[in-house]
């Protein structure tokens, strides 16, 4: 599953959820709702909201923990 890593780049820059909600325009709710585990979707404007706010690449802000430690079997195809 992918998760965000909204937390951890907050934790990095020394920033609130408040700052982020600001540098954003999305509301605290939602923003915090993005925080959580059992994320099902995000928008990419709201993606790239985020990214330009953190100054980072989704990349750099998202993480897979399904395919950990599985991509050598899929590397073959």
């Amino acid at each position: 599953m992918i998760h965000l890593k909204i937390e951890e780049f907050l934790k990095e820059n020394g920033k609130s959820l408040h700052w982020l909600t600001v540098q954003t325009g999305r509301s605290y709710q939602s923003l915090k709702n993005l925080t959580k585990k059992d994320l099902y979707g995000i928008h990419f404007d709201t993606l790239e909201m985020l990214c330009r706010a953190f100054g980072c690449t989704p990349r750099r802000i998202t993480r897979n923990d399904r395919w950990k430690g599985e991509w050598k079997k899929w590397a073959k195809f």
